[in-house]
This record gives structure tokens, sequence and C-alpha cells, in this order.
């Protein structure tokens, strides 16, 4: 059975990246409550005296009030649009960061898997080459002994058998820490190393040409969309920092109020209104064509790194082709 999936459910990083993904799922759904009315209730009890005028008596009453908003924006010149769209692009950044990490995640574990048998096969070809080289210098000492060999020869071996030994610690430490990056990863022993298999390479997915390798890294690659994704919700703020900075919002309200005691006047009152409302701020100090200005230039950089990472990945491509 292949650990890798089990794995891939249960570690850290994969856990933390779904968590991003329905983060940003809930805020995408919250991106919406600009379209929904709002209800703003407030109601207020206290105590009210008013010393009045020569010939009309004072008053004391404990005044209460109730009052009950409701507001729906009609329109906004496009800035809650922005931001739903917005809220989608970075729905979709997590959705490309989790495909992203398990990608990582799966190299990690083909690397650590390859790793432990090639580190295996080397220590077992240092152990031979100790073995042939040690079986040398004996035989070389041997014929001293008889007279018939000579010393330099049995210094050469044994200086060559040093070297072999040196390189068989080597690897044996590498298998050491073959070992324990798969266990790291894979979360137990990989057992007897000799029955680990080589992962069948799938050639049938590999591109035919040059330019096939290049579409599907312009189609696949996580990080070129991922950069592209960041672009865009920069162009989405653009077009939300305009309409915020520069243009009006426009709001229905319904309002009534219930009110006793009120105001010195002994009795109940209710007030009920409805209206449009046309509200507009600006900074006399034009600072909003400043904040505009910027996240036209944010857009800018992003988008240009965006090439770039396109360009870098194609050159990539070539190479490797």
């Amino acid at each position: 059975m292949n650990p890798l999936p089990i794995w891939l459910k249960n570690q850290k990083q994969i856990k933390a990246a779904e968590a991003d993904l329905e983060a940003a799922k809930q805020r995408a759904a919250a991106a919406w409550g600009d379209w929904y009315p709002t209800l703003d209730v407030t109601a207020n009890i206290g105590k009210e005296k008013q010393n009045k005028a020569s010939g009309t008596a004072d008053t004391e009453e404990v005044p209460r009030e109730l009052d009950v908003t409701v507001t729906q924006q009609l329109w906004d010149f496009g800035s809650s649009n922005a931001s739903i769209r917005s809220a989608r692009l970075s729905q979709d950044r997590a959705r490309l960061n989790l495909v992203s990490t398990r990608q990582a995640l799966v190299l990690q574990g083909i690397e650590a898997h390859l790793s432990l048998i090639r580190a295996k096969k080397t220590l077992a070809f240092a152990k031979g080459s100790v073995d042939n080289i040690r079986r040398q210098a004996a035989l070389e000492d041997a014929r001293v002994q008889r007279g018939s060999g000579f010393t330099t020869d049995v210094l050469q071996a044994k200086t060559q058998l040093a070297g072999a030994e040196a390189r068989h610690n080597n690897f044996a430490a590498a298998l050491r820490n073959a070992i324990s990056a798969y266990r790291r990863f894979f979360g137990k022993d990989p057992g007897k190393i000799e029955d680990l298999e080589n992962p069948r390479v799938p050639f049938e997915l590999v591109p035919k040409t040059l330019d096939d390798l290049i579409e599907a890294m312009y189609k696949n690659n996580p990080g070129l969309r991922l950069s592209k994704i960041d672009a865009d919700i920069l162009q989405e703020t653009v077009l939300q920092t305009r309409a915020d900075e520069l243009y009006p919002t426009l709001n229905a309200i319904a309002e009534t109020k219930r009110k006793t005691d009120v105001g010195g006047t002994i009795a109940s009152s209710t007030e009920q209104l409805f209206k449009v409302e046309l509200k507009y701020s600006l900074n006399l100090g034009l600072t909003s064509i400043n904040t505009l200005k910027a996240s036209k230039k944010d857009f800018l950089a992003a988008n240009e790194r965006y090439v770039d990472a396109r360009d870098s990945f194609a050159q990539q491509a070539r190479d490797i082709w």
C-alpha cells in the first residue's frame, strides 16, 4: 500500500492549505454582504428632568426609545462587485496553493523514496569496493612476506583501502540520513530497503514536442497561475479603489422610531421614514488620486512580475528540453 496519500491527508502543510482554502470560501461568501440589507436596532432608556419656564409645569419622566433602521445599498459604482470578484480570485488562489503544496510534497516523497534506494545501493557498492581492496592489500602483503612483492605496492593498497573505507563511512552516514528523511516524510520506518521499488516513470504523460511542453507549463504550472491571479486581484483592487475614492454611494433607507415620554412629552409616538440617500466623501487634499495611482502601480508591478515569471518558466522548459 502506498503510504503517500495517507501522509498527504494528515500532513500539517496540507491541513494549513486546506484551512486557507476554507477561509477563502467563507470570505468569498461574505463579500456578497454589501448587496444584502443591513438592520440596525438602537434602544435606550434613561431619566429626564426638565425645569420649564414659569407658568409651565416641570417634568420628570423615564424616556424610552426604540429605533429600527434597514439600509439597502442600491449602487456603489462597482466597488462591491469588484470586491466580490477579488474574493473569488482569492478563493481560486487558495485552491491553487493547495494543489501546489500537494505537488511539492509528492515530489519530496519521491525524492525521499529514491534517495533511500540510491543510498542503499551506493553503500553496497562501497562495501564491495572495500572488500576487494582489502583482499588485494592482503595479497600484496603476503607477496612481500614471501619476498616476491614490493612494499610500495602494499603501501599503495593500504592507502586505497583507507580511502575506500572513508567513502564507505560517508555513504553509511548518507544512508542513515536518507532513512531519517524517509521516516520524517512518511511517518514510519522504511522496513527492508531491498524490497522498495523504483516508481514507474509515466512516459506517456511527457509532452511530445517543445511547444507541447511550453503550452502545458502555461496551463498547469501552479506558480505561474498564482502569479497571474495575484495580478488579477490587484486589477480588481484598482476598480474598487476608483469607486471608493471618486464616486458616491446610493442607499435606500427605511426607519421607524417608537418614543415614549421623550422630550418632556408625556405620551407615546411613532415616527416612520423612507428615503433614498446619496453620499459622497472627498478629501480636499485630493489624496484619493494618490491612492488610485498607487493601486494602478501595484497592478502594473504584479503584471510585470507575471510576464517575467512566464518568460522564466518558458526558458526553463527550453533548457530542460
